[in-house]
């Protein structure tokens, strides 16, 4: 595995559900943070984010946006609900870089990374990111708003990409 997309709640930070991903490896490519390419389409009525993987072009993370309405993760396809993971005793080791993706501030950037940190604090305890740790791995984190307008929070999630480039 090289990829693991996390989805915790916004206001509680806690834990939903996550999926395992395999993606051709690249060395070099994430020498300087995440090789992700983000394409955000805001919604007049209907928009969309996508995460793309630099190195093959696959989508990592795609997700609808609506205005005053609400949209959904369409990729990943597959999730692993919370019961299928175990929590370690402690919290794994720090990655070699974080990056955060404040796409649509809902928040300005230091209160979004103060959350965006509380949200990785609550999924590093998790076996799947303990295994990532292994190795040096880097992080991204991502708040997502699938209805736009008012901010929702009771549907935002924080997404938290876990990526090991080389082996």
């Amino acid at each position: 595995m090289n990829l693991a997309v996390l989805v915790s709640d916004y206001t509680s930070y806690q834990f939903e559900k996550g999926a395992l991903n395999y993606y051709e490896l690249c060395n070099g490519c994430d020498d300087n943070g995440l090789p992700f390419t983000v394409t955000y389409n805001p919604p007049g009525d209907f928009g969309d984010i996508t995460f793309e993987y630099d190195h093959t072009g696959d989508t990592l993370f795609f997700g609808t946006i609506i205005w005053m309405g609400r949209g959904g993760i369409v990729v990943p396809k597959v999730f692993f609900e919370k019961e299928q993971f175990e929590r370690v005793g402690k919290p794994s080791r720090d990655p070699l870089s974080v990056d955060y993706f404040n796409i649509v501030p809902q928040l300005d950037e230091d209160r979004f990374k103060e959350k965006a940190d509380s949200a990785w604090a609550e999924v590093r305890t998790i076996d799947l990111v303990a295994e990532f740790a292994k190795n040096p791995y880097r992080i991204g984190i991502y708040l997502y708003a699938p209805a736009q307008g008012v901010f929702d929070p009771s549907v935002a999630k924080w997404i938290v990409f876990v990526y090991r480039g080389r082996v």
